[in-house]
């Protein structure tokens, strides 16, 4: 269980910064919330339902790709989150519209996808992950549209890297522990 609220906390702080980004752009709180919150637990489950049907086939399955979906995720949060400032920006603001929120919370529902793909490898219940990870990452969501205002956007490229950072150390844990 504690592997899945880790990782639940370390996604979840990806919509903290996301949610802050666009309720710093935009006064509607519940849109982003109620949006984020559909696609995240809905999101979560698929993976880890995805990941569960696929380790039944291939038994060793799992063993390095689990790992390897967390090293990537990794990888990718701490790419993104060097894109420019103004890219990020612009963006953002013309994602606070109802089709704009649905977007970005699919955009940002992939890392939750991958790690629900990843908890489904390792053979954990996809209702359990979807519940855990989606209500952590509507959590942080819920505190980022609360926050908005009152953080600096510069803060957000050093969260990034460090979410980034930790998924990179948990897949290197998770693979050398499955090798060793």
């Amino acid at each position: 269980m504690w592997p899945i609220v880790f990782l639940s906390v370390v996604v979840g702080f990806n919509n903290f910064f996301g949610a802050m980004a666009l309720s710093s752009l935009s006064r509607r709180r519940l849109p982003i919330i109620i949006t984020f919150g559909v696609f995240l637990f809905t999101i979560t489950f698929l993976g880890a339902y995805l990941g569960g049907r696929a380790v039944t086939q291939v038994p060793d399955f799992g063993a390095w790709l689990a790992p390897a979906l967390l090293l990537g995720l990794g990888a990718w949060i701490i790419w993104s989150a060097f894109r420019p400032l103004r890219q990020r920006r612009e963006l953002a603001q013309h994602l606070t519209s109802w089709p704009g929120l649905v977007g970005f919370a699919f955009a940002f529902s992939w890392d939750e996808m991958l790690v629900g793909l990843s908890l489904g490898l390792e053979g954990h219940h996809p209702l359990w992950v979807a519940g855990i990870v989606g209500t952590g990452s509507l959590l942080f969501t819920t505190l980022g549209t609360l926050v908005g205002n009152q953080v600096k956007k510069n803060w957000q490229k050093e969260a990034h890297v460090l979410a980034g950072a930790i998924l990179i150390t948990f897949g290197l844990v998770s693979f050398f522990s499955e090798v060793l």
